[in-house]
């Protein structure tokens, strides 16, 4: 009788074994699938960004630089303060320097207009590029211009969206022009 009871007990830990060993294998499924819906809605909320990004830089080029024909469009990102950036910022003006609009790097870059041969071997070009919008409105542009022997500038235009808290169609997005940088001679 005592063999028939252990024999049942086993059955009863092996079953419970089966089926804790089933439950997390269907929770790791399951956060594999909320892993892979994560990142599909993460690279589409990107990707809206980046459109509703290049419908904002095509209003500003249309509203003011119509006059420029630009070879390349793209979106930056600013590079974070270094230390000694820090450091020398607190030593001047006594604050703490928590980011910079100097330094950036190119995040997404789309070429306007083919180049021809005769195009990509000279090294002209004029690019513009966007910044993410911070959270008060603003955002920046940066309008690149190199010629030939590597002479050029880089000027830095801050933009400030009105009434930015209020549902807005990015068509009819009102702008102003803030401030305007030169940020580089070559």
């Amino acid at each position: 009788m005592e063999s028939f009871n252990l024999v049942r007990f086993r059955l009863k830990t092996t079953t419970l074994k089966e089926i804790d060993s089933s439950i997390k294998i269907n929770n790791l499924i399951t956060g594999i699938e909320t892993y892979k819906i994560n990142k599909q809605t993460k690279s589409l909320k990107s990707l809206i960004i980046m459109n509703l990004l290049f419908e904002l830089l095509d209003n500003v080029i249309d509203s003011e630089f119509k006059t420029i024909d630009f070879d390349f469009k793209g979106r930056l990102e600013w590079k974070p303060a270094t230390q000694k950036q820090k450091e020398k910022h607190f030593k001047r003006r006594g604050k703490d320097l928590t980011s910079q609009r100097r330094s950036y790097k190119l995040n997404k870059e789309f070429r306007v207009k083919p180049k021809s041969k005769k195009e990509i071997s000279s090294l002209n070009y004029h690019q513009i590029l966007i910044s993410d919008i911070e959270e008060d409105g603003v955002f920046y542009c940066i309008i690149d211009f190199r010629t030939i022997r590597n002479m050029g500038h880089k000027n830095r235009y801050k933009f400030k969206i009105l009434n930015y808290n209020q549902p807005i169609n990015i068509s009819d997005v009102q702008f102003e022009l803030l401030d305007k940088e030169m940020i580089m001679i070559r």
